[in-house]
């Protein structure tokens, strides 16, 4: 007679993320042994508490069904299982992505939801940045495209890096950056339409943003140092 004496955890997947658990006792040696009633299967887990506490998990591989040859008392039947220790899943978890480079102006939640695969969000948070670190120089509530032209056309913010006419077919040049990244990267996400970004897209949208960062950089700095060249 087979004396069952640990409890254990019976764990089955229906195949679509749906786990059922059945409490039952067993007999653990090099098989594992179960009364003739338990409903178990092979691919069925098993749980059980070793001697130290730690929780054991083995999978089923060969279930048999063993029934007395001497018919009458049901004592020396039995379920017969052969077993193998189970690999825990590893849990999934988002991948870390890192964009090195990016301006520090741009927010954390751009490089979290490009992580998370919401490329259009990103690149319409990215260049919403953007726009508001202009209004925040220039003291200005208007915004998008017509904010841009009037910043850069005066200039209220001075971007260029060179000097003489170069200057101003820089300062000119960036205008129409500022203006098309409204008009063209900021206001087709932020207003509905239905615009769906690749990850190389969206990393290159990015990149941009950050460039016009860093030439707003370069404006705050002049506009705290009017000496700086």
């Amino acid at each position: 007679m087979i004396r069952y004496q640990t409890p254990v955890k019976i764990l089955r997947s229906d195949g679509e993320d749906e786990t059922t658990t059945t409490e039952a006792k067993a007999f653990i040696g090099d098989q594992m042994y179960f009364p003739i009633t338990t409903d178990v299967e092979e691919g069925d887990l098993v749980e059980y508490q070793l001697p130290n506490g730690k929780i054991r998990t083995v999978q089923l591989t060969k279930v048999a069904h063993n029934q007395s040859p001497f018919g009458g008392s049901r004592n020396l039947d039995h379920i017969a299982a052969d077993f193998s220790v189970a690999v825990a899943p590893r849990p999934v978890t988002q991948a870390q992505v890192e964009l090195p480079g990016l301006h520090p102006a741009l927010p954390k939640d751009v490089i979290d939801l490009y992580a998370a695969g919401t490329y259009r969000q990103a690149v319409l948070e990215a260049f919403q940045a953007v726009e508001t670190r202009v209004q925040t120089l220039t003291g200005r509530q208007d915004s998008g495209t017509p904010l841009m032209g009037a910043v850069f056309s005066a200039p209220l913010l001075d971007i260029s890096r060179v000097q003489g006419r170069s200057a101003q077919d820089e300062q000119e040049g960036f205008k129409f950056l500022f203006m098309g990244s409204m008009l063209g990267i900021r206001n087709p996400r932020g207003h509905g339409s239905a615009v769906q970004d690749s990850p190389d897209e969206a990393l290159e949208y990015l990149a941009l943003a950050s460039l016009l960062m860093r030439r707003l950089d370069l404006a705050e700095k002049r506009q705290q140092s009017p000496e700086t060249p």
